[in-house]
């Protein structure tokens, strides 16, 4: 037994390691360097490289097609020639076995592309993909950045409106006490202390429910960082609470810019349906070896045989093969929807673009606003507070005035979460303006 508790506590126990962030900035940088979707995008854009350069490849399509055999014929064909050749009698026939045994044959057939317009549409199409796989892995990456800030924030709001909800449920107990005393003297009833009660076991609850909360959000934050980490966010919601500046517009195009990459794609993939009805011209060559022996392969009396030849091929497919007429029909129409979309999505993403700078001048007005909603609040509690000190006001009005505050100071630490927000948001936005990916057009 002794020897079994030693080794179940001779092995080390591994805990979570800690990390502080100081900032959402803090935050971002960690995510790139861990998170799976950027390693992902690494080898997305690595295959997206390997098709480019397998394009260029074929647009050559070097082939070195190489065969070799031995071949012992067993048993071989006869045939039967008049016997008056040789002086024979007539009508009748002499078999004589044709060929030889052992034969032996090498060939070598170099051959590739000289004209091939199909295949050179390809590099570009290949070229294409390749700077959207670029957009798209940084269409991901602000994806990624937008879901961390607005669980970051999530974490600042929640811990915040703990802080409020763990001093209000002192200053209910505080009063439970105040009341509890009371009812003692026989100053009051027993309702009035039942309602101080049900209110402290109210707000609790809802400290219960932020707690789980906050801690649903704080494992949202460790798996989309790398899931091996406790984090702890050092930086105070209330300080965004002072933001009052709008930043200058900027035109983050990412979602534009990958819509007429589409567009391109699509208007390429129509011309490639019509280059495929162009004729193909190939260098062919053919370089043969054989021996042939009726004693063994390769006999020293056995002679080689070789026969070569170079030259050049075409092929054409004629263009009235319905199916490639069909083909370039649709893709024609495909250039065209996709053509519309990204128009409509150039108007959208503009749209949206000015729309993070209303949202954040909403917030910050909504946030001084909910301020002052939230300091009159508070002064109509301690007004109130004052006059039930006295015992000249009930219960039930304090209770409802202590609500009120509470349910006003929790907005406004969500219009604050909502300002720090939106103002990142608009940060992150910008880390990715203007980022033109360049492809030439005349390939």
């Amino acid at each position: 037994m002794r020897y079994l508790l030693f080794l179940l506590f001779s092995f080390p126990i591994f805990a979570q390691e800690t990390k502080v962030f100081s900032n959402l900035e803090e935050v971002l940088i960690y995510a790139k360097e861990h998170n799976f979707i950027f390693k992902n995008a690494e080898k997305q854009l690595e295959l997206a490289k390997i098709t480019r350069k397998a394009s260029i490849g074929n647009v050559f399509n070097p082939r070195f097609p190489v065969s070799a055999q031995l071949m012992d014929n067993i048993e071989q064909q006869v045939i039967f020639l008049p016997a008056e050749i040789n002086g024979g009698p007539s009508g009748s026939v002499i078999p004589i076995t044709t060929g030889q045994q052992y034969i032996s044959n090498l060939s070598i057939q170099p051959q590739f592309e000289i004209v091939n317009f199909s295949a050179l549409g390809q590099v570009k199409s290949a070229k294409i993909n390749e700077a959207m796989v670029l957009v798209q892995n940084k269409i991901d990456e602000q994806d990624c950045y937008n879901q961390l800030n607005s669980v970051y924030f999530n974490i600042l709001h929640f811990q915040s409106q703990k802080k409020v909800l763990e001093e209000n449920v002192a200053l209910v107990k505080k009063l439970f006490f105040v009341v509890n005393n009371r009812l003692k003297e026989g100053l009051i009833g027993k309702q009035e202390l039942n309602q101080t009660e049900a209110n402290l076991i109210a707000i609790e609850n809802k400290l219960s429910e932020l707690e789980i909360n906050l801690e649903n959000q704080n494992l949202i934050l460790s798996s989309l960082l790398d899931n091996t980490i406790k984090v702890t966010l050092l930086e105070h919601l209330l300080d965004y609470e002072k933001v009052n500046s709008f930043e200058t517009e900027s035109g983050n195009e990412l979602n534009t810019e990958y819509a007429d990459l589409q567009y391109r794609l699509s208007k390429q993939e129509h011309k490639m349906s019509k280059l495929a009805n162009l004729p193909v011209v190939s260098f062919v060559s053919a370089f043969n070896w054989q021996n042939a022996s009726n004693i063994y392969f390769f006999d020293t009396n056995s002679q080689w045989i070789n026969f070569n030849y170079i030259g050049l091929r075409l092929n054409w497919d004629f263009p009235t093969t319905v199916a490639k007429i069909s083909d370039a029909a649709n893709k024609r129409v495909k250039a065209e929807i996709a053509r519309n979309k990204a128009e409509m999505i150039e108007i959208d993403n503009e749209l949206k673009n000015k729309q993070l700078y209303l949202d954040l001048r909403k917030a910050i007005t909504n946030t001084k606003n909910l301020k002052k909603i939230y300091l009159l609040k508070k002064d109509t509690y301690e007004r109130l507070k004052n006059q039930y000190n006295e015992k000249i006001l009930p219960i039930d009005k304090l209770i409802e005035s202590q609500n009120e505050m509470i349910v006003s100071n929790l907005e406004l630490i969500g219009a604050i979460a909502t300002v720090g927000h939106q103002k990142n948001k608009i940060a992150i936005n910008n880390k990715f303006t203007k980022e033109k990916i360049f492809i030439n057009e005349d390939n």
